[in-house]
């Protein structure tokens, strides 16, 4: 019993970190179709915005390669399985982008990304040692990077990326950023940093993809 929970927990893990950072494994970048490795995503992705690509899909690609699959109807394979949350090409060209500015409440996230955003502020805040913060080793100082600038700005630094099914919200890329945003919105049981409560602009701008 002991060893499944831990082999449950350690799938978790390398989902959850997969989000957060390009995972170093091998390129599998086809050099045969020609042009930048943006340029190939562009044309895979025809509907994304170059700002999406660049802050999301790009980084990833450069370490683990593109295509993330053998044709837009098969599963992601390695861990684009995690980055793209296992939907094919097909889903993902179909999708609408908007950079949308409004209020986006923890109760309106996915229980996934809640759970993720949840972590981090616990873990920065409480210095709870947690599934995630214990493998992340400046998840802290990026934190309170982001409270930092927050602080000083009110708004992000750049937009999360979110994909809204159903009124839920699932964070694609910004975990950091929607950890100090919510943060400074009271919804953690935390001691607050009262500057940021006063300061921060509850509507934000996102880049919402939604069918």
């Amino acid at each position: 019993m002991q060893n499944n929970r831990l082999h449950t927990d350690r799938k978790k893990l390398r989902s959850f970190l997969t989000l957060l950072f390009p995972p170093g494994e091998t390129k599998r970048y086809n050099s045969q179709r020609g042009g930048s490795m943006k340029t190939q995503i562009q044309s895979d992705l025809p509907n994304f915005p170059s700002e999406v690509i660049t802050t999301w899909i790009e980084p990833f690609a450069q370490t683990i390669g593109w295509p993330p699959c053998d044709n837009d109807h098969s599963l992601p394979t390695n861990d684009w399985k995690y980055i793209l949350i296992k939907r094919p090409l097909q889903f993902w060209k179909a999708l609408k982008w908007n950079k949308q500015e409004f209020h986006l409440s923890a109760n309106s996230l996915s229980q996934k990304s809640l759970e993720s955003v949840s972590s981090l502020v616990l873990g920065a805040v409480q210095n709870e040692s947690n599934l995630f913060t214990i493998s992340i080793p400046d998840y802290k100082e990026r934190f309170e990077g982001i409270v930092k600038y927050l602080k000083l700005n009110f708004i992000f630094p750049t937009p999360p990326i979110v994909l809204k099914e159903n009124s839920v919200y699932h964070i694609l890329d910004g975990n950091h950023r929607m950890a100090a945003y919510l943060y400074g919105n009271g919804y953690f049981k935390v001691d607050l940093d009262n500057d940021l409560l006063a300061n921060l602009y509850k509507n934000q701008s996102y880049w919402v993809a939604e069918l």
